[in-house]
């Protein structure tokens, strides 16, 4: 990766990129974002506290369509921490109202599920966007990915997109992901071409892998095989959720 800017946010995530991306954003969105991010920095060194918080992190469901071992949702000890219940589109106009009111400028719409899954999913990063919410990120393991839904992501008004692969062969990911490797690369390079060709500066993409004893073989080849193809490369450290994960 060119211009190999790397650091760390606790400990636990390493991140590479080509350039710092904070700066980038603040160069396309304006002075907003970079007194959001002036802000955060002071928050994040407990020098700010504020009215109401900077950012914004919900899931819209907590629900997924992999069966990773390393995720907490599928471990039966955790099953009483989730929930089965799907917030609302009138819950979610709720929230974002009151995110406007304060000014909050960031929000995160993933968690524990596949935000993918639920079919109007774009229209949450488009009515965030027109409520004047700058900086909107999410986490997908892009198994839903279609082209017609990657051009609406594209045009959605997102600043970030993250895809969750963990693995850097077809082998590895049938067994930490539980799904098709060649199915999900397809997708992300179809979603890089579409944001090449229509000439988007945005979202900023990335690549995330969870390292665990099954996959931490293959770590060099993903960076190497990710690091020109998308803005940032995250390497997390893998932190069981239960007694039965601490093997993985």
């Amino acid at each position: 990766m060119k211009n190999k800017n790397i650091y760390t946010t606790d400990d636990r995530v390493k991140h590479s990129s080509k350039f710092d991306v904070n700066e980038v954003l603040g160069d396309i969105i304006g002075q907003r974002f970079v007194d959001y991010r002036k802000k955060w920095d002071l928050a994040n060194n407990y020098q700010l506290e504020t009215d109401f918080p900077l950012f914004i992190q919900l899931d819209m469901d907590q629900v997924c369509n992999l069966k990773c071992p390393h995720c907490a949702l599928n471990s039966v000890d955790n099953l009483s921490d989730f929930y089965s219940e799907k917030l609302t589109w009138n819950d979610y106009k709720n929230i974002i109202a009151e995110g406007e009111e304060h000014g909050c400028p960031s929000i995160a719409h993933t968690g524990f599920n596949e935000p993918l899954l639920d079919k109007n999913f774009e229209r949450y990063i488009e009515y965030a966007s027109l409520h004047n919410f700058i900086d909107i990120h999410f986490l997908t393991n892009a198994t839903l990915l279609t082209e017609k839904r990657a051009q609406r992501l594209l045009d959605s008004g997102m600043t970030r997109i993250r895809f969750s692969i963990d693995a850097a062969s077809s082998e590895t990911f049938k067994i930490v992901r539980k799904g098709s490797y060649d199915k999900v690369i397809r997708n992300i390079d179809r979603f890089l071409e579409l944001k090449e060709k229509g000439g988007y500066k945005l979202p900023v993409t990335g690549v995330n892998f969870c390292k665990i004893n099954l996959n931490e073989h293959e770590v060099e080849t993903f960076k190497n095989y990710w690091s020109d193809k998308v803005d940032m490369v995250s390497i997390q450290s893998f932190i069981p959720a239960n007694s039965e994960q601490k093997n993985l």
